[in-house]
């Protein structure tokens, strides 16, 4: 409906709920705010949208929410007006509120907040900070303004944390931070402990560090990292009995190694780290808000400015003080909570740890690029692709990166199709449709890698890219900037060796890695045999179902990451196989699921998930709010990830012991990518050798599965 036609159709209502059209979900465009209780100072609660909870009359009832705020109210502001508003007055049928809504609404927040004239306004939800936002394009000034992710009815700790902060605020009793300008005095009590949280601070400019905030015990400080701090530092970063905890801890590691070396023997614990692994899908995780959250400290970054980092002044030291303070109470609450509810999750926590360490040297070390090659490569393709763009051009007059062009030209080819995305296309037999496909796969190999990898180097024409240690509810590795995990095999031959031509990429790959764990997990004593025979689950499938072997192993991998009947028919369609035959392949495949004991241990899964609405991996992570295919999924992919990563692990550590300059650059899945120094090379392979090629039985079943490695030189089997 156009604004015309609303404006036609309800012509009482404001011009700005005609633009928006939210209140067509409701009776009212005008929800008012409600007051819960009286007192002295004000608080107002600006919550996202109305749920279907509330009267559409125009007034609030029978909240689930609503009932919440207000039994908190009066166990923790029975001196305070308090005050209930929405961000938007209008429920949202479903999706996400526009941005768009939240401004032609934010009149009314702003009619309620000039009425009630809080002293404090708690948001909760992305709507609610977004409106406050809006309000004035910035949070006012005048008004103290605390964020929470969200509302939960069945659970109050996020409620109930960001009211203990608001009362402690309001009614000045913040814990002070114990900061001293005494070096010695942090440093004694940090030998005692065997632990000391650390915070840098660079100049945004020049990248260099130039101060350093340093807790331990029951003491921090912000010192000048001079050349004596620099000596206690290094001291710490040698000792292996040493343990340092940092908040994101990673960038700091890295510009550590850039600093002082390679001779780190310490541990390393990340505060930021701990928490995505009790609380997968944090929205924020800046050091200042975890501050403002979890812990009652004074409001020590209140007086800092971006400006204030370029020099070490007495005011940043202070508050870099402040930060190391900060990182070490959430090291010693965060730690508390996996002692008393999270203890599943100890082997998870211990791996994600011995990991930062071995990731910071990845990143570090970087991949080199060839320059020579890239250049080469890049012609050629490009070359390719402008030939098929001519064809394109000038043979059927479309240009081949339009969709609405691209349809125009199936339709003429007789093909009945609505979209022009690669699963479609992949299933047309058409020689013009083939080269469709070629011709976008060489577009987004120039301009989505080649083109950029060139401009992503350093001066020794090495990429550095991010790797994330809990950016996946699994535990799986992730790759950005650029995603070095999701490289196609045609980039590869640029990418060689830091020792030039007296080095070698090589690829250890995990055989069947995630089928292997499925065998472990499901107890399937013919999945079981098979691999302890030598032979794997797809010749398995193939001899047991009846059919090839390609077959087998697509239907294999689909059906392990969760995918249904009508899912595993399309990705034998997308396959080759017919449409007509696809039906009886797959019904031949799931009796053999069924007979292997597979559908079953899924089933258990499902069950368990849906009994308890959560899963754990064998290493204690926990997977919640997750539908059928990541349930049946995430077990398996967890595993096989742990696996790896104390693979890693192991390796890194032998090469640093035996005093090799090899090293691991990347990690993939289930693989890891070394760069061998050619002389080390013996050394190197009888460290892989060295690795346990069976399963950890950390589950106590009795069952043994081998797990062989594949050792491939120059990445062969990269992707």
């Amino acid at each position: 409906m156009t604004f015309k036609e609303r404006k036609k159709k309800y012509p009482s209502y404001p011009d700005n709920c005609l633009k928006c059209g939210l209140f067509e979900n409701c009776k009212s465009y005008k929800l008012k705010y409600k007051k819960v209780q009286s007192g002295n100072k004000t608080i107002l609660f600006v919550l996202d949208t109305p749920s279907q909870f509330y009267d559409h009359s125009g007034s609030m009832k029978n909240s689930k929410v609503l009932n919440t705020l207000e039994k908190l109210s009066k166990n923790w502001l029975q001196e305070f007006n308090v005050y209930v508003t929405h961000a938007t007055k209008c429920r949202q049928a479903e999706g996400t509120i526009k941005i768009a809504s939240i401004r032609e609404c934010s009149v009314y927040l702003i009619e309620d907040i000039e009425k009630i004239k809080p002293n404090v306004v708690i948001t909760f939800g992305d709507t609610a900070k977004k409106a406050m936002q809006e309000y004035c394009g910035r949070f006012p000034q005048d008004i103290q303004v605390h964020n929470a992710p969200s509302i939960v009815v069945d659970n109050q700790t996020t409620v109930t944390e960001v009211l203990n902060r608001v009362w402690h605020e309001l009614h000045n009793v913040l814990l002070p931070i114990p900061l001293t300008t005494n070096l010695s005095r942090v440093l004694l009590q940090a030998a005692k402990s065997k632990l000391i949280a650390l915070d840098f601070e660079w100049n945004p400019d020049t990248g260099i560090a130039h101060s350093v905030g340093l807790a331990a015990g029951t003491v921090a400080g912000g010192f000048v990292l001079d050349s004596h701090t620099e000596k206690a530092i290094e001291n710490i970063l040698i000792d292996e009995s040493m343990t340092i905890v940092g908040h994101n801890i990673a960038e700091d590691v890295r510009r550590v190694i850039d600093k002082f070396g390679t001779r780190i023997r310490c541990q390393f614990i990340d505060t930021l780290l701990l928490k995505r692994q009790l609380v997968f899908n944090l929205r924020q995780g800046g050091l200042k808000y975890f501050a403002e959250r979890y812990l009652l400290l004074e409001n020590y970054w209140k007086e800092i400015s971006i400006d204030d980092f370029t020099s070490p002044s007495p005011k940043l030291l202070k508050y870099t003080g402040g930060d190391a303070w900060a990182t070490l109470c959430l090291y010693n609450k965060f730690k508390q909570d996996f002692k008393n509810e999270w203890k599943h999750m100890e082997y998870a926590r211990a791996i994600d740890m011995e990991m930062i360490l071995p990731v910071a040297y990845m990143v570090h070390g970087g991949i080199k690029i060839d320059k020579k090659k890239l250049k080469k490569q890049l012609s050629s393709l490009k070359l390719q692709e402008n030939k098929l763009l001519s064809e394109f051009e000038t043979i059927h007059k479309i240009n081949p990166a339009s969709p609405a062009q691209v349809l125009e030209l199936l339709k003429k080819r007789k093909h009945k199709i609505k979209s022009t995305g690669i699963d479609a296309l992949s299933k047309l037999n058409d020689e013009v449709v083939d080269k469709l496909i070629q011709y976008r796969k060489l577009s987004k190999l120039t301009t989505t890698y080649l083109d950029k990898l060139g401009d992503m180097t350093d001066e020794n024409d090495l990429i550095h890219c991010n790797l994330h240690l809990a950016n996946t509810i699994t535990g799986r590795m992730s790759s950005s900037n650029p995603n070095m995990q999701n490289i196609p095999p045609d980039v590869r031959p640029i990418f060689s060796s830091v020792f030039g031509d007296d080095g070698n990429l090589v690829t250890v790959d995990a055989s069947q890695s995630e089928l292997r764990c499925l065998a472990y997990l499901s107890n399937s004593k013919y999945l079981i045999d098979a691999y302890n025979a030598g032979t794997d689950m797809h010749t398995l499938v193939s001899q047991l179902a009846g059919i090839s072997r390609k077959n087998a192993k697509v239907l294999n991998f689909a059906f392990v990451y969760g995918s249904s009947e009508f899912g595993l028919k399309n990705q034998l369609v997308k396959a080759g196989v017919d449409m007509s035959k696809a039906d009886d392949v797959v019904q031949s495949f799931i009796s053999t699921m069924d007979k292997l004991g597979i559908r079953e241990y899924q089933q258990r899964l499902l069950d368990k998930a849906k009994k308890l609405n959560y899963i754990y991996s064998p290493y204690g992570r926990v997977g919640t709010r997750l539908n059928p295919t990541q349930v049946v999924n995430f077990p398996i992919q967890s595993f096989s990830a742990d696996l790896n990563k104390m693979r890693i692990i192991y390796v890194f550590n032998r090469l640093r012991e035996e005093n090799l300059i090899s090293r691991i650059w990347l990690e993939f899945h289930d693989a890891m990518e070394l760069d061998i120094y050619t002389p080390e090379k013996k050394k190197v392979y009888s460290i892989v050798e060295e690795l346990d090629l069976t399963i950890p039985d950390v589950l106590n079943k009795g069952i043994e599965i081998q797990l062989p490695l594949d050792v491939k030189e120059n990445g062969v089997n990269w992707q």
